[in-house]
């Protein structure tokens, strides 16, 4: 497990989440702390990732960062290509 708390500068969230998803293991969950809805940016993982991706916004309470998105590597059979993982 590696917990970055660096804040990734706006405009750069996609990249931050494309660069970092091919390295995630089974089982780890990249979480980003979103001042804004990330609804753009869910929308914008989606198309990149396909179903390879299971992303999961959830709103709480802390007035800097009220946005929370969880991304993890899906474990659906439809994330499958022959029986291999993609």
């Amino acid at each position: 497990m590696e917990i970055d708390v660096r804040e990734v500068p706006d405009g750069q969230h996609l990249e931050k989440v494309l660069s970092s998803f091919p390295h995630l293991e089974r089982g780890e969950i990249l979480t980003l702390l979103c001042g804004e809805d990330p609804e753009p940016l869910v929308l914008a993982a989606k198309k990149a990732l396909g179903d390879a991706a299971d992303i999961q916004k959830i709103r709480w309470g802390i007035k800097d960062q009220p946005w929370v998105l969880h991304l993890k590597k899906s474990l659906k059979p439809s994330s499958y290509k022959g029986g291999q993982q993609s």
